[in-house]
């Protein structure tokens, strides 16, 4: 055996990947010290069910009555059968605070290993550590083209003596008619199911951060008009040679307060600014939006407090890319292709917290080919075209903001 054979075999024990995850630890220990093993403690003892073994959970109340859905305008509407809905409603509220009551206390002992017991109070027995209250405060039906069923549970654990914020969980569950026949797609026992699911899966969720929802709370939101160009650019090729083409776009223009339409929950309040804002409004106090550029906070806290708002949506037209092909026809240039991409980005900045809590991109394009109906080539305008490209981006906007908002409730 070589010299060069059996120092390899001496270094090589120390290399290995047993070896260096042993010194890692040590110098990471070293290097973070016992503070912040001791701030990582603090929060975790901050939180509303650290450090509980057994805790006594009463049947969850009911504080607020239904709110029944309103009244169809019709002859035959009378004051018995709004008392008989008000009255099912009430079942129906009922179901839900058991299932729901079911619902938590096998989430709570199968996710944080907890003892959960049936209290009849709201004092902490001497062999119990906390006291969990749950309440039903908010419950609602909404009927039309889909039958929603929403409602929202406040929790508060007590333990010693101190009690921990409130925390407030809301859920929706939504059937659409049947295409064939009368009703709905789910039954209202199944709706129960639906929501009882929903809300208890977000609550344990809040349970475990300590935080609320922002969909959760009577908040305010303002959705600022979009940000957009008053006019695009587009590149023209005709027969191998390349033009630009300015275009108006004065429809989609008078959408920019409607173009961004969040999901914000049956209890937020949605304001929106009637004032239509163009980049080339230089009296605007936003910025405009870039996605790379950084975002003068105190732009948008100012904006809050004016509006008297909690938060504050802001969405931008970053920028519209189109393209024109023209062809040769029998007597004229014809449009043959058009294509066009667009490119938006939105926020969601939070008054409370001085800080922007979403951020995204998303983009979004059509391409409209020439037809020929009746004889005739027929295609879409040039302004139609942006106008369903810019649609389509903020449609897989607001589906990138629904996303945030699933993965923050879990």
């Amino acid at each position: 055996m070589s010299s060069d054979t059996v120092n390899q075999n001496r270094i090589n024990p120390y290399l290995s990947a047993k070896w260096y995850l042993f010194w890692l630890a040590i110098l990471t220990g070293l290097v973070v010290g016992p503070h912040a093993v001791q701030s990582q403690a603090t929060d975790k003892a901050s939180l509303p069910l650290a450090y509980i073994q057994k805790i006594t959970m009463p049947f969850i109340t009911i504080s607020v009555p239904a709110i029944p859905p309103a009244p169809p305008a019709k002859k035959h509407t009378t004051v018995q059968s709004v008392a008989r809905e008000s009255l099912d409603l009430a079942n129906l509220q009922q179901k839900l605070a058991k299932s729901l009551d079911a619902r938590l206390r096998s989430n709570i002992a199968v996710v944080y290993h907890i003892d959960v017991d049936n209290g009849a109070s709201f004092i902490t027995p001497k062999e119990m550590d906390a006291v969990l209250k749950t309440d039903l405060d908010r419950f609602g039906m909404v009927n039309g083209f889909e039958r929603k069923m929403w409602g929202r549970v406040s929790t508060q654990v007590l333990r010693a003596g101190k009690s921990s914020q409130l925390l407030y969980a809301t859920g929706v569950a939504t059937a659409s008619k049947r295409w064939i026949g009368k009703g709905y797609s789910l039954t209202d026992a199944q709706l129960v199911d639906s929501l009882a699911s929903t809300i208890s899966t977000r609550l344990i969720a809040c349970l475990r951060k300590g935080t609320s929802s922002i969909t959760a709370t009577e908040a305010k939101f303002a959705i600022v008009p979009t940000f957009m160009p008053e006019l695009v650019e587009m590149v023209v090729g005709k027969m191998g040679d390349t033009s630009k083409l300015q275009v108006n776009v004065p429809s989609l223009y008078r959408q920019a307060d409607i173009l961004f339409q969040p999901e914000v929950g049956p209890l937020s309040i949605v304001v929106r600014e009637p004032n239509r804002i163009s980049i080339s409004n230089q009296n605007h106090p936003l910025p405009v939006l870039k996605y790379k550029e950084m975002i003068q906070l105190n732009a948008l806290h100012a904006e809050c407090e004016r509006l008297g708002v909690d938060f504050l949506f802001v969405t931008n037209v970053e920028s519209v890319d189109g393209e024109k092909e023209l062809g040769v026809g029998e007597e004229s240039l014809l449009i043959k292709t058009i294509r066009v991409d667009t490119t938006v980005d939105g926020l969601l900045y939070s008054l409370k917290d001085n800080r922007i809590i979403w951020r995204d991109i998303a983009e979004g394009g059509t391409v409209a080919r020439m037809e020929t109906i009746r004889g005739k080539p027929r295609i879409r305008t040039d302004e139609q075209c942006i106008v369903d490209s810019v649609r389509t981006a903020f449609a897989h906007l607001r589906s990138q903001f629904d996303d945030y908002l699933k993965v923050t409730d879990r």
